[in-house]
């Protein structure tokens, strides 16, 4: 099985998960930001974010990414989110294609509730489940497959409080402009048990025609101990159609952060991926992140360089901040 397995590559970023709810969430930890549900009746409200990041590379400094993200609560029951891109074209084809992310939540019980609209597909990697205007480059899988689609979920909290699980049913990560035929169904389970967060999914993607099933199994783990933080994901991906052996279609992608103050973290990170087909390569990083606004990490500036290894060797380096704003919150 080829060489040892290393981690990290590519540019992205948009969805920056910001609380919609305006009262405390009940199972903070265990869902991701937008999707936490609150204890008591929030009410209407209303909420309004920009974000943008701008990097300098060996091409020279430029925009990276601007969005506005605006949501709240309609009552009690129904809350609603939207991410809109500055930054990606509208096409003819797909009136939504800057749109990462529009849906409306309807929470059944303070445990279980549903979303229909278009939002992100469940992976079980903590790398993807991050806010990609927080990732600097990405496990190369996540750039072959559109992650923000279309669809319906259920979510529900075990009477634990710790775990929650997640069952999906969106258009095809795979699918091409004009396929809107092809569907992913994923299940997913995250965890908080304190210094452990697992965070595991099981998907099965229908690609084009005649070209089978996918089968995705992700394991993301996150260790925190006091200021570190180790997260390793493992990615296994079986086509159907080709009869792909385990563990030969493959990422995996390990960071460690180092909080050094409140207001700087260290960290390094690397990747490795294998698609038989295209591509066998690893990729090793390390930067730092600097805060300057004291207790508040809505502004960043950041640093990094590293190596990549494999079918295209190669360095590179990157320097550039990030800033996020909350333009209007109204609790009507």
């Amino acid at each position: 099985m080829h060489n040892m397995k290393k981690m990290f590559v590519i540019v992205l970023c948009l969805f920056t998960g910001f609380g919609v709810m305006a009262s405390p969430v009940e199972f903070p930890g265990i869902m991701p930001e937008d999707t936490q549900q609150t204890v008591e009746t929030a009410g209407p409200s209303f909420n309004l974010r920009v974000e943008s990041r701008a990097n300098l590379t060996e091409s020279g400094f430029k925009g990276a990414r601007l969005s506005f993200a605006l949501g709240g609560d309609i009552n009690d029951r129904f809350s609603y989110y939207v991410f809109q891109n500055l930054h990606k074209p509208i096409t003819s084809s797909d009136l939504m294609a800057a749109t990462d992310q529009a849906y409306l939540r309807y929470r059944m019980k303070d445990n279980l509730w549903f979303r229909a609209g278009k939002f992100p597909i469940n992976y079980g990697s903590w790398e993807y489940d991050a806010a990609p205007i927080d990732i600097y480059y990405y496990t190369r899988m996540f750039l072959e497959a559109h992650f923000f689609q279309p669809g319906l979920e259920a979510v529900y909290i075990l009477p634990t409080g710790k775990d929650a699980i997640e069952l999906q049913a969106c258009r095809s990560l795979d699918a091409k402009d004009n396929e809107f035929d092809l569907f992913t169904f994923s299940a997913s389970w995250r965890g908080n048990f304190g210094f452990f967060k697992p965070l595991y999914s099981f998907n099965v993607s229908q690609l084009s025609a005649h070209a089978g099933l996918r089968y995705d199994i992700a394991l993301g783990n996150q260790f925190i101990y006091g200021p570190y933080k180790v997260e390793l994901d493992l990615m296994n991906r079986y086509y159907s159609n080709r009869g792909t052996r385990f563990m030969e279609s493959f990422a995996a992608c390990l960071k460690a952060v180092y909080g050094f103050r409140p207001w700087m973290d260290f960290f390094v990170k690397a990747n490795y991926d294998n698609e038989p087909l295209l591509y066998n390569e690893s990729r090793v990083f390390a930067g730092c992140e600097y805060f300057p606004v004291k207790g508040s990490r809505n502004v960043r500036i950041h640093a990094m360089a590293g190596a990549r290894m494999g079918d295209e060797p190669g360095f590179a380096g990157t320097i550039g901040v990030k800033w996020n704003v909350v333009l209007f919150n109204a609790k009507k």
